[in-house]
């Protein structure tokens, strides 16, 4: 007669853990691949299901989080309080995980959180050089919108030493100084900007901008109209990270007496920066010729967000706030 062994019963439980892990893998790889082909379609609601289901299963993987923030925040509106909460649990996990803090960053900046978005970019510069500039280009823009110039103005001159013919960075000095009343210094960046690239779109319309507030305006037109012939063969996508070329365009067509295209560059940037007072301000100046209603609205904005300089104009021209 045959011995009869007995199969351990720990090696039975073994062989199926082993079963049941393989077939753990088998489909969490096939939700990775399934994930990764609906981003890859560009069918973001698809990706985000996956993804959620990744991170029911791996809840510990930081990279989950941040994919799903990064989806919500850059191709969904609605959801940068939701993209927040995921940079956020990818940092719990990674406390020093750079590029989840700027996305954060960039995040609060879309929600108008100023003061958090500076926080998480000075994070960002103090844990990783080697995402120095790209935080203080964010950093900077923070400052620029929450009204605090001087700040705004240290970032820029420091990464001039990084980029001292970067026209965008002296540019964006130049504002600075103009916003501190720094007339001479200002004039020197935009000089300095127009030297290094005469063709700048940007760099003409300061100057139009500049000759129009010194009453030049017949002087003003040439570099007025050189922008917008500039503006009009150039893309600008990235609005998210400069909004100042469609208040700076606008600004221009405003000048140049073409409100129509102006109201809708305007309009874009507060789709982003609804809390952007000087373009609340710059579509009340554009609808003030024909929707008072619009232009009141408008100014009303301006005014609830700290332009109170605009309140005798507000309560002369619309009444009582």
């Amino acid at each position: 007669m045959l011995n009869e062994s007995k199969v351990p019963i720990g090696l039975i439980v073994l062989v199926l853990m082993l079963i049941s892990f393989d077939n753990y893998c088998q489909g969490y790889r096939q939700f990775e691949k399934m994930y990764h082909l609906h981003y890859e379609n560009e069918n973001y609601d698809s990706a985000l299901y996956y993804l959620d289901i990744l991170v029911a299963n791996n809840n510990q993987d930081q990279w989950l989080y941040y994919n799903s923030g990064f989806i919500k925040m850059t191709f969904y509106d609605s959801k940068l309080e939701e993209a927040v909460e995921d940079f956020s649990e990818a940092i719990e996990i990674k406390p020093e995980m750079t590029d989840s803090y700027l996305a954060r960053g960039i995040a609060y900046l879309r929600l108008s959180d100023y003061e958090k978005a500076v926080t998480d970019f000075s994070r960002v510069i103090t844990i990783n050089e080697d995402y120095d500039s790209i935080a203080r280009i964010n950093r900077a823009l923070a400052y620029t919108l929450s009204g605090h110039q001087q700040e705004a103005l240290d970032d820029y001159s420091i990464l001039l030493e990084y980029y001292p013919d970067n026209v965008d960075f002296l540019m964006n000095k130049y504002s600075c100084l103009n916003e501190l009343k720094e007339d001479s210094l200002a004039q020197r960046e935009l000089d300095k900007a127009f030297k290094i690239d005469p063709g700048n779109g940007r760099v003409n319309l300061m100057i139009g901008i500049d000759l129009i507030q010194k009453r030049k305006g017949s002087e003003a037109i040439p570099y007025m109209s050189k922008a917008m012939e500039i503006f009009d063969n150039e893309e600008h996508e990235e609005i998210v990270v400069n909004p100042f070329f469609y208040i700076q365009r606008g600004s221009a067509l405003f000048f140049l007496g073409e409100d129509e295209r102006a109201i809708k560059d305007v309009e874009k940037v507060l789709k982003y920066f609804p809390n952007l007072a000087y373009a609340h301000f710059l579509l009340y100046d554009l609808y003030s010729q024909s929707d008072k209603e619009k232009a009141c609205i408008s100014l009303w904005q301006a005014y609830k967000l700290g332009m109170t300089e605009v309140f005798e104009t507000l309560t002369a021209e619309c009444g009582q706030p």
